[in-house]
């Protein structure tokens, strides 16, 4: 029976996720970790053997154990952050020699960490638009720091931002006016292109009734294709022939002085052509009519 309990007390178990530790025993501290299952060693029973878990973890600052940093417009800010974070494998044996507890090393960081970042910003930047530059910052800046210790951050959370009742109001009010702006400027875009679609209307249908015209005179055309072209000329109408006036003093133009004498020439050889067949016969035999017979006088 004494031989099983002895047996049985140089027996360690580790479970997944966990590394063994010798932190005091007959050779005194070892580096070297106790890997994950069922081990068996003598020296088990006189070591003092500490079960360290170093796989991924979370580590809230919230609540009652929350942050309170100040700005750079000195404005005392309540964050609720988380850091997620996990031992480097290998390095366990060496984090608990050479730092004790681990876990008042991470909370140091975690709660020095975002007092040096929110110094170096406002208030409202770090409650409002800046408060992913701010998370991330804080990432950068722990992550540097932790890993001189073999500490590995994954990832920082910043859960909660809560500044003072006043710099609440100031931002809602900051961010109502710069919405009125932007749909301001939104209807005078929409305007705009209202404005612009309907010249495009009105352009077109001009073109289209442009179009429209050309088609028809083409069209038109096409039916009577002598419609536009001037009338001949057919030359003197019949008047013209009849009394042999030329076709110039019929239709006289604005430059034709001589119209009225074309006409009266004209008048005078017709008189001619209309006396008696004696006194023709008279002036053709070179005789002049008597001016005492009844026949001249008619003449």
């Amino acid at each position: 029976m004494i031989i099983l309990v002895v047996v049985g007390v140089n027996f360690r178990g580790v479970d997944a996720g966990h590394k063994g530790v010798i932190l005091n025993g007959p050779g005194g501290p070892s580096r070297t970790e106790i890997d994950e299952g069922w081990h068996w060693d003598p020296a088990f029973m006189l070591s003092n053997i500490r079960i360290v878990r170093w796989n991924t973890q979370v580590r809230d600052m919230s609540g009652a154990s929350g942050l309170t940093v100040r700005s750079s417009d000195n404005l005392n800010i309540q964050m609720d952050i988380s850091v997620v974070y996990h031992l480097q494998p290998d390095k366990v044996a060496d984090i608990l020699i050479d730092n004790g507890d681990y876990v008042e090393l991470l909370d140091r960081y975690v709660r020095n960490v975002p007092r040096n970042v929110a110094s170096n910003f406002t208030g409202e930047y770090i409650g409002g638009i800046g408060r992913v530059v701010v998370e991330e910052e804080i990432q950068r800046s722990m992550a540097n720091e932790l890993a001189v210790y073999s500490i590995i951050l994954e990832d920082v959370l910043l859960r909660s931002v809560d500044l003072p009742d006043t710099v609440d109001i100031a931002i809602e009010e900051k961010l109502a006016a710069q919405q009125k702006v932007v749909t301001a400027e939104l209807q005078r875009q929409a305007t705009v292109i209202q404005a612009l679609a309907n010249a495009d209307v009105i352009r077109i249908l001009a073109e289209g009734q442009r179009n429209a015209t050309i088609i028809q005179a083409k069209r038109d055309r096409r039916v009577d294709p002598h419609r536009h072209r001037p009338a001949p000329d057919l030359g003197p109408g019949p008047d013209e022939r009849d009394v042999g006036v030329p076709s110039d003093a019929l239709h006289p133009g604005p430059h034709r002085p001589g119209l009225e004498r074309v006409v009266r020439d004209h008048s005078r050889r017709r008189s001619s052509d209309h006396r008696p067949a004696e006194t023709v016969g008279a002036v053709r035999a070179g005789a002049r009519p008597d001016a005492s017979s009844p026949k001249a006088k008619v003449g």
